[in-house]
């Protein structure tokens, strides 16, 4: 199947899913000022996730609790309801950012394959047997993230040291479907248990580790991140909440919410590919390390005002 490279020829599909989108957002009670801080949010997201290959989830669990507790979501669901309407918006804008990479011809099948199908099955596993019960604690679980993120974090900036100031190669770029396998399970592990997308252990990973290209890693990163928060999605609109509020809810997902925010997605993340296709690698790599700071940053305070309470 021939898959056409023009922007021009992406508009329709842009178009038709915003408007599918707005038809089921509007049949809610939110106000329009929450609408439009959504987009913006959405926006935003799908930026930064077709930038740097992270899907956008970052963004998501930034600014969900808020919102979802000013919606009447009691303090004991915030981070299950929060998990679930980031992953499932992360579907969408991921999902836009693939289209995108097939059109570029920047699309690798076969290792998103290998990373996601694993990965799929883990993060199934995880939300329905920890995540939506009483069991899942985030703070115990942020102590665990962070180690991880940290080691990812110097890898990437040995890895920059080593290319920038050495000057040293890129390196034989190592692959095989063992390894694939490992990286899989790292992002079907880290997505449904911080909302945040497997791509902050699959662009890493493949970039400082294994030495694929970073443009190449964050293609094969969003194409796992669509496959991972699509099977999330399915199984958080099975899963039955204690709460249940005043609009279109499946499950976890409450639709008209992450219908404003998959719309800014959307049209965030072909600019965001667009971006990526215009920048240097090597800058797109500084970007993705300072990212990886400021998560940290976060994790970090969060892990702290825990402590504190």
């Amino acid at each position: 199947m021939r898959f056409v490279n023009k922007w021009s020829k992406l508009q329709p599909f842009i178009f038709q899913t915003a408007f599918i989108l707005i038809g089921i957002g509007k049949n809610c009670d939110m106000d329009f000022a929450v609408q439009i801080q959504l987009l913006f949010y959405g926006f935003l997201a799908g930026v930064l996730g077709g930038l740097l290959g992270i899907g956008g989830g970052v963004i998501y669990v930034l600014v969900l609790p808020g919102i979802l507790f000013e919606l009447g979501v009691p303090e004991n669901e915030i981070v299950s309801f929060t998990v679930a309407n980031s992953l499932f918006a992360t579907f969408f804008t991921t999902l836009s950012a693939n289209i995108k990479q097939i059109a570029d011809k920047n699309f690798h099948l076969k290792q998103i394959l290998w990373i996601s199908i694993p990965g799929a099955i883990v993060s199934f596993l995880i939300i329905h047997f920890f995540v939506n019960t009483p069991l899942y604690s985030k703070g115990v679980f942020n102590i665990f993230y962070v180690a991880v993120v940290l080691y990812l974090f110097f890898r990437l900036v040995n890895k920059i040291y080593k290319t920038e100031t050495l000057k040293l190669s890129q390196g034989v770029e190592k692959e095989s479907p063992l390894i694939n396998t490992f990286v899989g399970i790292g992002a079907g592990i880290i997505s449904p248990l911080t909302g945040l997308g497997g791509g902050l252990v699959v662009v890493p990973v493949l970039h400082s580790i294994l030495n694929f290209q970073i443009k190449k890693a964050n293609s094969i990163s969003l194409g796992v991140i669509a496959i991972t928060a699509f099977s999330s999605s399915i199984v958080n609109m099975n899963e039955q909440a204690e709460t249940h509020l005043n609009t279109i809810q499946i499950g976890f997902i409450l639709i008209p919410m992450v219908s404003f925010l998959s719309i800014g997605g959307i049209l965030g993340a072909f600019l965001g590919i667009e971006l990526s296709n215009k920048i240097k690698s090597r800058y797109i790599t500084i970007l993705f390390a300072v990212f990886l700071f400021l998560v940290l940053v976060k994790k970090i305070f969060e892990i702290s005002h825990s402590i504190q309470l």
